[in-house]
């Protein structure tokens, strides 16, 4: 497993990797807003990607930086807020994404029909 990428690590736009690879786009896009680092890195931590491990070291290096930013030591109960507002901005995100494919499928179907 190869560390996650350090802010120094992060390829350049026009170097060509940077416009492939979604993570590093996030991050970099991301570098000054450290709460949205940590919401990123938690997001990118799913069953299907083979780096738990990976993402999750990503995720305490992002929270440790945004306790450093903010200049307070995150605590269970903090990390669980943070947490538990970023589900329901995730939970409304899928809600919005689930109401644009019904109604995409929905056009699609009259379409064929007409």
């Amino acid at each position: 497993m190869t560390p996650p990428p350090q802010e120094t690590d992060i390829p350049e736009p026009g170097n060509g990797s940077s416009q492939s690879d979604p993570d590093i786009l996030t991050l970099k896009k991301n570098k000054e807003n450290p709460l949205l680092n940590v919401y990123a890195a938690e997001a990118r931590w799913r069953p299907e990607r083979d780096s738990h491990d990976l993402s999750f070291r990503e995720f305490a290096a992002a929270r440790k930086e945004l306790s450093e930013a903010t200049g307070e030591r995150k605590t269970q109960d903090n990390l669980m807020t943070s947490m538990l507002r970023y589900l329901e901005i995730l939970d409304l995100v899928q809600g919005t994404n689930k109401t644009i494919m019904t109604k995409l499928r929905q056009e699609e179907c009259l379409q064929r029909h007409a």
